[in-house]
């Protein structure tokens, strides 16, 4: 699978790259930072590095600084793609195919994720969970303050243990997530 590779890249540049699978910069940004913060996802010589840094200005002359934000990636196309979908539903018809051209077989059943099953996802994705009891944060902070919820009331988690394992017994019995050494995982 090939890599998306950029150097110091402008917003602008990565928005270019990453056009076949959202035209939505917040979840541009989400999609980074998530790796950026969560290195374990990214193989060894992968990488995702946000910089802010001065414009060039001439000596002498006084103008107001803004700083510009830096991106240099190297990450393959299918951990972002992966990190897209699960961040926003709209995403564009490429971001389909190219799941689909992951797998190897067009004939694969594509699931349609509800929001419960998206937030377990996000957590499974950037945690080590091992039974329904690991994403119960009832009474806590959200942890997916970045998505729409039906279970946060006032910042808080309010879903359940019956509603956490009812998902989590959905997303085995569709193959969407495997466990593995007694670790739940995303199947592909």
């Amino acid at each position: 699978m090939s890599n998306i590779k950029l150097y110091k890249a402008s917003k602008h540049e990565v928005m270019r790259e990453l056009s076949q699978f959202t035209s939505s910069g917040s979840t541009v940004d989400k999609a980074l930072k998530l790796l950026q913060n969560n290195k374990e996802l990214l193989c060894d010589n992968e990488f995702v590095s946000i910089t802010q840094e001065f414009p060039p200005s001439q000596p002498g002359v006084m103008n107001m600084m803004v700083l510009q934000t830096k991106y240099s990636i190297n990450v393959k196309k299918s951990v972002i793609a992966l990190i897209i979908f699960l961040l926003d539903y709209h995403v564009t018809k490429g971001v389909a195919s190219f799941a689909i051209g992951l797998s190897g077989n067009a004939a694969q059943t594509i699931h349609e994720i509800s929001v419960i099953q998206r937030c377990i996802l996000l957590d499974i994705l950037v945690g080590n969970k091992k039974e329904a009891k690991d994403f119960d944060y009832n009474g806590n902070e959200c942890v997916q303050n970045d998505i729409c919820c039906s279970f946060r009331d006032d910042g808080l988690c309010r879903r359940d243990l019956t509603i956490i394992n009812e998902t989590i017994s959905d997303l085995l019995d569709k193959d969407i997530i495997i466990e593995r050494n007694g670790v739940l995982k995303l199947a592909f």
